[in-house]
């Protein structure tokens, strides 16, 4: 596994913490007023998030990742919620303009199982020599990981811990995968909410994306009005021509996983 935050590790574990957060203090000061610019310049509603709580990140650390701080992406992260697809994929493109991206996740067009419907395009930014988590998420998803979305994650989350340690009742496991469905619903029903007011790239269902990945076509239908993004970033690159002009061309789609792989990661960041 490769080192993406850049700690001291043979320091002990408290001084490698230490250090992290002393870290993530500073790239989240520069990432909250990039946000704000950001905010302004491109029309992206920035929501700053607090720095994950130690106790949660060590959960995560001991859980998910081996006991590897260095393997901790999130403990200072941000959304900006964009009412398009279009304009998400401008605020990326300015982002990777800007700084140095260690890992780019666009589940908008390449959808993963475990995040059991939600959608976003996650940026690990590098500030500062720290990794810094930044999400670009569609306003309807937005709304739906704010409310509903988030109470179903974290019941399937209690049942999840319970899986990792203990036999689960059948009871429990129809619970588990009703609560699978249900997330999948309420994020598929966001994007049919916002395809059907908005012009422009139309964005598949949940479980047809997958179904694409794996057969290798495009998660996203470009409508005939799609044509506007390009006439936009062209816009973009004719006023900051030193920037490369987002590829409006989804990438190629690995191999989609099984539907009951375990989610990873919680795609909640500014609840968590």
């Amino acid at each position: 596994m490769t080192p993406p935050q850049n700690l001291d590790t043979s320091a002990s574990r408290e001084k490698q913490i230490e250090q992290l957060y002393t870290q993530a203090e500073v790239s989240k000061a520069i990432i909250d007023k990039l946000g704000a610019s950001l905010q302004e310049e491109l029309g992206a509603e920035y929501v700053e998030v607090p720095l994950k709580g130690k106790k949660r990140g060590l959960e995560k650390v001991d859980a998910y990742l081996d006991g590897d701080l260095t393997q901790l992406t999130d403990v200072a992260r941000c959304s900006l919620v964009c009412d398009t697809y279009e304009d998400m994929l401008g605020v990326s493109e300015k982002l990777e303009g800007q700084f140095e991206i260690d890992e780019k996740l666009n589940t908008v067009e390449d959808p993963v199982d475990y995040h059991i419907g939600f959608r976003s395009i996650k940026l690990l930014t590098v500030v500062e020599g720290h990794i810094t988590e930044v999400q670009l998420r569609l306003r309807d998803i937005h709304d739906v990981s704010n409310g509903k979305g988030h109470e179903i994650y974290e019941e399937r989350s209690t049942i999840e811990k319970k899986m990792e340690h203990e036999k689960i009742s059948k009871e429990e496991m129809d619970n588990f995968d009703d609560l699978t469905n249900q997330s999948i619903n309420l994020y598929d029903d966001a994007i049919e909410k916002y395809n059907a007011k908005t012009p422009g790239i139309k964005i598949k269902k949940f479980r047809e994306a997958l179904n694409d990945n794996a057969m290798g076509q495009k998660p996203v239908e470009h409508s005939a009005t799609a044509g506007e993004l390009d006439e936009k970033l062209d816009t973009m690159k004719s006023a900051n021509p030193s920037e490369p002009v987002v590829n409006s061309k989804p990438a190629q789609m690995p191999e989609s996983p099984k539907m009951n792989a375990r989610p990873l990661q919680a795609p909640q960041p500014s609840k968590s």
